[in-house]
């Protein structure tokens, strides 16, 4: 026969381990959104540099590209208030450009992109990925001065735990972003077809 000495610590483990289990869980099936974008550095200077308003039209996804519904571990992941990844990205661009004084919706220099990859994988319990590809387009009084593919991948420590995981495959994937724009914005025919005419 056990004693009760004997099963209380096990009953006690048990019952640990099933709160651990509910956390994980409820972690999982979290809706999270996407924080907003914070401008880098390196890619405020690079616009400061040069002079001439920018526009940015609405941005899409190209057909069988995931512009909602990504998640990590059942929890899904919303990029800008209306859900859209491209949309993120847009108003992304458009933060970059606002905090360099550069952003201006009635320039004739106008950007426009079509997302071409958008993929989030915090499944690995050491590595998480993503990676983001756009098309831009840049025109000037509506004929086209610039058009480039960029596609970027970034990688970052995971964990098993899903509240570690989760947080960070949401805050990696803005880096993801931020390389993007910096991949973008450090483009020397992007800083020609944008720069105003002496």
């Amino acid at each position: 026969m056990h004693s009760s000495k004997a099963i209380e610590p096990l009953t006690k483990r048990a019952m640990q381990w099933t709160l651990l289990l509910s956390i994980l869980l409820s972690v999982g099936c979290a809706h999270m959104q996407l924080p907003a974008y914070p401008p880098g550095n390196d890619s405020s200077t690079r616009l400061l540099q040069g002079s001439g308003k920018i526009a940015v039209e609405p941005f899409s996804a190209a057909p069988g590209i995931r512009d909602q519904g990504l998640s990590v571990r059942g929890s899904p992941v919303d990029g800008a208030a209306d859900g859209r990844f491209s949309t993120y990205v847009h108003d992304a661009l458009v933060s970059e450009l606002d905090t360099a004084h550069r952003f201006d919706s009635a320039s004739p220099v106008r950007i426009s992109g079509e997302l071409t990859r958008n993929t989030l994988d915090g499944s690995g319990v050491s590595k998480g990925t993503a990676r983001v590809g756009v098309r831009f387009t840049v025109t000037r009084n509506g004929q086209p001065v610039y058009t480039r593919d960029i596609d970027v991948s970034h990688e970052w420590e995971s964990s098993f735990i899903g509240m570690i995981a989760i947080p960070a495959a949401v805050q990696n994937y803005v880096t993801t972003v931020q390389k993007l724009l910096g991949k973008l914005i450090s483009d020397e025919e992007f800083t020609r077809a944008t720069t105003s005419s002496p």
